[in-house]
């Protein structure tokens, strides 16, 4: 999936050398609302998650990598 950095303000940020590593990463708009998953790794443009979704995220769906618990 392509997606693009950038935070609340929508600001592009650059989040390389960031550890990502536990974070979570929740779908907040779009197919597969509500759905998250764990972060093991940023790596260039891949963010790697622990688990595959239950429904695939479509275009144009937004998400948030937080530190926060759900």
């Amino acid at each position: 999936m392509e997606w693009e950095r950038v935070d609340k303000a929508g600001n592009r940020r650059d989040l390389q050398g960031e550890e990502l590593a536990g974070h979570v990463c929740l779908i907040t708009a779009g197919r597969g609302l509500g759905q998250y998953r764990f972060v093991e790794s940023l790596r260039g443009d891949t963010l790697t998650l622990d688990r595959t979704w239950n429904l695939p995220p479509g275009a144009g769906a937004e998400f948030v990598v937080t530190t926060s618990s759900i």
